[in-house]
Protein backbone atom coordinates (compact mmCIF):
# COMPACT_ATOMS: atom_id res chain seq x y z
CA UNK A 1 0.00 0.00 0.00
CA UNK A 2 1.17 3.58 -0.55
CA UNK A 3 2.27 5.75 2.32
CA UNK A 4 0.72 9.15 2.99
CA UNK A 5 3.64 11.12 1.45
CA UNK A 6 3.14 9.34 -1.90
CA UNK A 7 -0.46 10.51 -1.98
CA UNK A 8 0.48 14.03 -0.87
CA UNK A 9 3.08 14.27 -3.66
CA UNK A 10 0.51 13.14 -6.26
CA UNK A 11 -2.02 15.66 -4.90
CA UNK A 12 0.53 18.47 -5.15
CA UNK A 13 1.48 17.47 -8.70
CA UNK A 14 -2.18 17.35 -9.77
CA UNK A 15 -2.92 20.72 -8.17
CA UNK A 16 0.07 22.33 -9.86
CA UNK A 17 -0.95 20.98 -13.27
CA UNK A 18 -4.62 21.93 -12.92
CA UNK A 19 -4.01 25.45 -11.59
CA UNK A 20 -4.98 28.09 -14.19
CA UNK A 21 -5.55 25.36 -16.77
CA UNK A 22 -8.22 24.46 -19.26
CA UNK A 23 -8.96 20.86 -20.21
CA UNK A 24 -8.52 20.34 -23.95
CA UNK A 25 -8.80 16.55 -24.17
CA UNK A 26 -9.06 13.43 -22.04
CA UNK A 27 -7.87 9.89 -22.73
CA UNK A 28 -9.18 6.94 -20.71
CA UNK A 29 -7.95 3.39 -21.01
CA UNK A 30 -10.68 1.02 -19.90
CA UNK A 31 -9.39 -1.19 -17.09
CA UNK A 32 -10.34 -2.48 -13.67
CA UNK A 33 -9.01 0.69 -12.00
CA UNK A 34 -12.22 2.47 -13.01
CA UNK A 35 -14.80 1.19 -10.58
CA UNK A 36 -17.15 2.66 -7.98
CA UNK A 37 -17.03 2.36 -4.20
CA UNK A 38 -19.03 -0.45 -2.67
CA UNK A 39 -22.50 0.34 -4.00
CA UNK A 40 -24.16 -1.10 -0.89
CA UNK A 41 -22.50 1.56 1.28
CA UNK A 42 -22.83 4.71 -0.82
CA UNK A 43 -25.12 7.57 0.12
CA UNK A 44 -26.56 9.80 -2.61
CA UNK A 45 -27.49 12.49 -0.05
CA UNK A 46 -24.70 14.97 0.73
CA UNK A 47 -25.17 17.61 3.45
CA UNK A 48 -23.64 21.00 2.61
CA UNK A 49 -23.66 24.38 4.34
CA UNK A 50 -26.59 25.48 2.17
CA UNK A 51 -28.61 22.25 2.43
CA UNK A 52 -28.59 18.64 1.29
CA UNK A 53 -27.76 17.86 -2.33
CA UNK A 54 -27.88 14.66 -4.37
CA UNK A 55 -24.77 13.10 -5.89
CA UNK A 56 -24.18 10.63 -8.73
CA UNK A 57 -21.34 8.14 -9.22
CA UNK A 58 -19.49 7.66 -12.52
CA UNK A 59 -16.79 5.19 -13.52
CA UNK A 60 -17.57 4.06 -17.06
CA UNK A 61 -15.46 5.68 -19.77
CA UNK A 62 -18.38 7.10 -21.78
CA UNK A 63 -19.80 8.89 -18.77
CA UNK A 64 -16.39 10.20 -17.74
CA UNK A 65 -15.59 11.51 -21.22
CA UNK A 66 -18.89 13.38 -21.32
CA UNK A 67 -18.40 14.82 -17.84
CA UNK A 68 -14.85 16.04 -18.50
CA UNK A 69 -15.75 17.60 -21.87
CA UNK A 70 -15.16 21.36 -21.39
CA UNK A 71 -14.91 20.91 -17.60
CA UNK A 72 -12.98 23.49 -15.59
CA UNK A 73 -10.54 22.74 -12.74
CA UNK A 74 -11.83 24.15 -9.48
CA UNK A 75 -9.50 25.78 -6.92
CA UNK A 76 -7.84 24.60 -4.68
CA UNK A 77 -7.75 21.80 -7.31
CA UNK A 78 -7.11 18.85 -4.98
CA UNK A 79 -8.11 17.59 -1.54
CA UNK A 80 -6.38 14.86 0.45
CA UNK A 81 -7.04 13.01 3.69
CA UNK A 82 -4.86 10.08 4.65
CA UNK A 83 -4.32 8.02 1.49
CA UNK A 84 -7.41 9.34 -0.29
CA UNK A 85 -7.16 12.20 -2.79
CA UNK A 86 -9.56 13.93 -5.17
CA UNK A 87 -9.20 16.50 -7.94
CA UNK A 88 -11.97 19.10 -8.18
CA UNK A 89 -13.85 20.26 -11.29
CA UNK A 90 -16.84 22.22 -12.53
CA UNK A 91 -18.67 20.56 -15.45
CA UNK A 92 -19.79 22.66 -18.43
CA UNK A 93 -23.38 22.49 -17.14
CA UNK A 94 -22.39 23.84 -13.70
CA UNK A 95 -22.28 20.57 -11.80
CA UNK A 96 -19.39 20.08 -9.37
CA UNK A 97 -17.51 16.80 -9.37
CA UNK A 98 -14.55 15.11 -7.70
CA UNK A 99 -12.21 12.68 -9.44
CA UNK A 100 -11.30 10.33 -6.60
CA UNK A 101 -8.09 8.34 -6.62
CA UNK A 102 -6.79 5.57 -4.41
CA UNK A 103 -3.26 5.01 -5.64
CA UNK A 104 -2.73 1.39 -4.67
CA UNK A 105 0.88 0.20 -4.61
CA UNK A 106 2.11 1.82 -7.82
CA UNK A 107 -0.37 4.55 -8.74
CA UNK A 108 0.71 8.16 -9.15
CA UNK A 109 -0.11 11.37 -11.00
CA UNK A 110 2.64 12.85 -13.15
CA UNK A 111 2.88 16.14 -15.02
CA UNK A 112 4.54 15.92 -18.41
CA UNK A 113 4.93 17.97 -21.57
CA UNK A 114 2.27 17.74 -24.25
CA UNK A 115 4.76 16.22 -26.72
CA UNK A 116 6.02 13.41 -24.47
CA UNK A 117 4.86 9.94 -25.44
CA UNK A 118 2.50 8.46 -22.81
CA UNK A 119 3.98 5.92 -20.43
CA UNK A 120 2.80 2.36 -21.10
CA UNK A 121 1.11 2.28 -17.66
CA UNK A 122 -0.92 5.44 -18.33
CA UNK A 123 -4.60 4.84 -17.54
CA UNK A 124 -5.97 8.39 -17.64
CA UNK A 125 -4.59 11.53 -19.27
CA UNK A 126 -5.82 15.12 -19.18
CA UNK A 127 -4.42 17.41 -21.89
CA UNK A 128 -4.23 20.91 -20.44
CA UNK A 129 -3.60 24.42 -21.71
CA UNK A 130 -2.28 26.90 -19.17
CA UNK A 131 -4.37 30.06 -18.89
CA UNK A 132 -1.69 32.63 -18.06
CA UNK A 133 -3.91 35.59 -19.00
CA UNK A 134 -7.67 35.98 -19.28
CA UNK A 135 -8.11 33.37 -22.01
CA UNK A 136 -6.32 30.37 -23.44
CA UNK A 137 -4.70 31.25 -26.76
CA UNK A 138 -2.93 29.28 -29.46
CA UNK A 139 0.40 30.08 -27.81
CA UNK A 140 -0.65 28.98 -24.30
CA UNK A 141 1.69 26.41 -22.71
CA UNK A 142 0.47 22.82 -23.15
CA UNK A 143 0.97 19.96 -20.72
CA UNK A 144 -0.55 16.68 -19.60
CA UNK A 145 -1.62 15.32 -16.25
CA UNK A 146 -1.37 11.52 -16.45
CA UNK A 147 -2.34 8.84 -13.97
CA UNK A 148 0.07 5.90 -14.11
CA UNK A 149 -0.45 2.52 -12.47
CA UNK A 150 1.57 -0.58 -13.34
CA UNK A 151 0.17 -3.16 -10.92
CA UNK A 152 -3.49 -2.10 -11.14
CA UNK A 153 -4.23 -2.10 -7.41
CA UNK A 154 -5.64 1.43 -7.31
CA UNK A 155 -9.08 2.84 -7.99
CA UNK A 156 -10.50 5.82 -9.91
CA UNK A 157 -14.07 7.09 -9.97
CA UNK A 158 -16.10 10.33 -9.98
CA UNK A 159 -18.73 11.67 -7.61
CA UNK A 160 -20.77 14.59 -8.95
CA UNK A 161 -23.60 16.83 -7.83
CA UNK A 162 -26.80 15.98 -9.70
CA UNK A 163 -27.61 19.64 -10.28
CA UNK A 164 -25.69 22.78 -11.21
CA UNK A 165 -24.16 24.62 -8.24
CA UNK A 166 -23.98 28.39 -7.79
CA UNK A 167 -20.41 29.63 -8.10
CA UNK A 168 -20.18 30.85 -4.51
CA UNK A 169 -21.19 27.38 -3.29
CA UNK A 170 -18.96 25.26 -5.54
CA UNK A 171 -16.02 24.79 -3.19
CA UNK A 172 -18.29 23.96 -0.26
CA UNK A 173 -20.07 21.40 -2.44
CA UNK A 174 -16.80 19.81 -3.57
CA UNK A 175 -15.60 19.56 0.03
CA UNK A 176 -18.93 18.03 1.06
CA UNK A 177 -18.70 15.40 -1.69
CA UNK A 178 -15.14 14.60 -0.58
CA UNK A 179 -16.26 14.34 3.04
CA UNK A 180 -19.05 11.95 2.05
CA UNK A 181 -16.44 9.46 0.82
CA UNK A 182 -14.32 9.96 3.95
CA UNK A 183 -17.36 9.10 6.07
CA UNK A 184 -18.43 6.21 3.84
CA UNK A 185 -15.02 4.58 4.06
CA UNK A 186 -14.84 5.29 7.82
CA UNK A 187 -11.53 7.13 7.67
CA UNK A 188 -10.10 8.61 10.83
CA UNK A 189 -8.29 11.91 11.33
CA UNK A 190 -5.41 12.72 8.95
CA UNK A 191 -2.26 11.41 10.64
CA UNK A 192 0.09 14.03 9.20
CA UNK A 193 -2.07 16.93 10.35
CA UNK A 194 -2.76 15.33 13.74
CA UNK A 195 0.93 14.65 14.41
CA UNK A 196 1.62 18.39 13.93
CA UNK A 197 -0.67 19.09 16.91
CA UNK A 198 0.96 17.25 19.85
CA UNK A 199 -1.74 17.91 22.41
CA UNK A 200 -4.50 16.83 20.01
CA UNK A 201 -2.47 13.72 19.14
CA UNK A 202 -2.20 12.87 22.85
CA UNK A 203 -5.91 13.48 23.45
CA UNK A 204 -6.90 11.39 20.42
CA UNK A 205 -4.89 8.38 21.58
CA UNK A 206 -6.00 8.53 25.19
CA UNK A 207 -9.64 8.83 24.15
CA UNK A 208 -9.84 6.36 21.24
CA UNK A 209 -6.89 3.97 21.43
CA UNK A 210 -5.77 3.78 25.04
CA UNK A 211 -6.08 -0.01 25.34
CA UNK A 212 -5.03 -0.89 21.79
CA UNK A 213 -1.66 -2.40 20.86
CA UNK A 214 0.34 0.41 19.33
CA UNK A 215 1.46 -1.10 16.01
CA UNK A 216 -1.95 -2.43 14.98
CA UNK A 217 -3.67 0.75 16.17
CA UNK A 218 -1.32 3.00 14.18
CA UNK A 219 -2.17 1.05 11.02
CA UNK A 220 -5.92 1.27 11.68
CA UNK A 221 -7.09 3.80 9.07
CA UNK A 222 -10.26 4.49 11.07
CA UNK A 223 -8.03 5.88 13.84
CA UNK A 224 -5.05 7.36 11.98
CA UNK A 225 -5.71 7.93 8.29
CA UNK A 226 -2.51 7.66 6.30
CA UNK A 227 -0.03 5.78 8.49
CA UNK A 228 1.53 2.78 6.76
CA UNK A 229 4.09 0.19 7.79
CA UNK A 230 7.11 2.42 7.19
CA UNK A 231 6.09 5.34 9.37
CA UNK A 232 4.56 3.16 12.08
CA UNK A 233 7.93 1.44 12.56
CA UNK A 234 9.84 4.72 12.47
CA UNK A 235 7.74 6.61 15.00
CA UNK A 236 7.70 3.65 17.41
CA UNK A 237 11.49 3.59 17.35
CA UNK A 238 11.71 7.31 18.09
CA UNK A 239 9.31 6.86 21.03
CA UNK A 240 11.21 3.80 22.40
CA UNK A 241 7.91 1.91 22.18
CA UNK A 242 7.70 -1.83 21.65
CA UNK A 243 5.30 -2.60 18.76
CA UNK A 244 3.33 -5.07 20.94
CA UNK A 245 2.90 -2.60 23.80
CA UNK A 246 -0.45 -1.00 24.49
CA UNK A 247 -0.85 2.75 24.45
CA UNK A 248 -1.82 2.54 28.12
CA UNK A 249 1.73 1.35 28.86
CA UNK A 250 3.32 4.40 27.25
CA UNK A 251 3.91 7.73 28.93
CA UNK A 252 2.66 11.04 27.58
CA UNK A 253 6.27 11.89 26.80
CA UNK A 254 6.57 8.79 24.62
CA UNK A 255 3.38 9.64 22.77
CA UNK A 256 4.63 13.15 22.09
CA UNK A 257 7.94 11.73 20.82
CA UNK A 258 5.90 9.45 18.57
CA UNK A 259 3.96 12.40 17.12
CA UNK A 260 7.13 14.38 16.52
CA UNK A 261 8.89 11.40 14.95
CA UNK A 262 5.98 10.69 12.63
CA UNK A 263 5.62 14.29 11.47
CA UNK A 264 9.38 14.81 11.08
CA UNK A 265 9.83 11.58 9.10
CA UNK A 266 6.95 12.34 6.71
CA UNK A 267 8.09 15.94 6.29
CA UNK A 268 11.64 14.86 5.46
CA UNK A 269 10.26 12.49 2.82
CA UNK A 270 8.25 15.30 1.24
CA UNK A 271 11.28 17.64 1.27
CA UNK A 272 13.46 14.99 -0.42
CA UNK A 273 10.76 14.51 -3.04
CA UNK A 274 10.35 18.17 -4.04
CA UNK A 275 10.82 18.55 -7.77
CA UNK A 276 11.27 14.78 -8.25
CA UNK A 277 7.73 13.94 -9.34
CA UNK A 278 7.55 11.04 -6.90
CA UNK A 279 8.55 10.08 -3.37
CA UNK A 280 12.30 9.57 -2.97
CA UNK A 281 13.32 7.15 -0.22
CA UNK A 282 17.00 6.83 -1.06
CA UNK A 283 18.90 4.04 -2.80
CA UNK A 284 16.71 1.11 -1.83
CA UNK A 285 17.18 0.00 1.74
CA UNK A 286 20.97 0.06 1.72
CA UNK A 287 23.38 2.57 3.29
CA UNK A 288 21.53 5.53 1.78
CA UNK A 289 18.17 4.53 3.28
CA UNK A 290 16.72 7.39 5.35
CA UNK A 291 15.02 4.99 7.77
CA UNK A 292 16.16 4.19 11.29
CA UNK A 293 14.60 0.72 11.44
CA UNK A 294 12.32 -0.02 8.47
CA UNK A 295 13.91 -2.60 6.16
CA UNK A 296 17.01 -2.89 8.40
CA UNK A 297 16.45 -6.30 10.03
CA UNK A 298 19.65 -7.69 11.62
CA UNK A 299 21.53 -4.43 11.00
CA UNK A 300 22.96 -2.42 13.89
CA UNK A 301 20.63 -0.12 15.81
CA UNK A 302 21.67 3.50 15.42
CA UNK A 303 21.23 4.03 19.18
CA UNK A 304 22.81 0.96 20.79
CA UNK A 305 24.56 -0.98 17.99
CA UNK A 306 22.56 -4.13 18.81
CA UNK A 307 21.10 -6.03 15.82
CA UNK A 308 17.54 -5.04 14.98
CA UNK A 309 14.83 -7.65 15.42
CA UNK A 310 11.93 -8.77 13.25
CA UNK A 311 8.32 -9.56 14.11
CA UNK A 312 5.28 -10.22 11.97
CA UNK A 313 2.25 -8.49 13.49
CA UNK A 314 -1.15 -8.96 11.86
CA UNK A 315 0.63 -10.10 8.72
CA UNK A 316 2.85 -7.01 8.53
CA UNK A 317 6.64 -7.03 8.81
CA UNK A 318 7.89 -5.11 11.83
CA UNK A 319 11.53 -4.23 12.53
CA UNK A 320 12.46 -2.80 15.93
CA UNK A 321 15.20 -2.79 18.56
CA UNK A 322 14.60 -5.13 21.50
CA UNK A 323 17.14 -3.21 23.57
CA UNK A 324 15.77 0.30 22.96
CA UNK A 325 12.10 -0.66 22.59
CA UNK A 326 11.48 -2.88 25.59
CA UNK A 327 8.11 -4.41 26.38
CA UNK A 328 6.97 -3.88 29.97
CA UNK A 329 5.26 -6.94 31.43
Amino acid sequence: MPELPEVEVSARIAASALKNSQIEAIVIKDCKLFRPPNLTTINTDVPTQSGTIKQDFYWQSGDLLALFNHARPLAPYTLRLGKLMASLFEAKDGRVFCLFARLGMTGKFVQTSHETLPHKSMKLSLSLAKNLTETVTKGSPKLRLDFLNTRMFGQLWVQSSQQAVAQQQQLDTAKAIFKSEVLRSKMGVDAYELSAQPEEWLKHIREYAQHRKVKTALLDQSLFAGIGNIYAAECLFVAHAHPLAKFSQLSDEQLLLMANGLHESMTQTLVRSEGQGEVIYGSGLGPDSPFRVYGREDQACYNCDQPLSFLRISGRATVFCQHCQKLDE
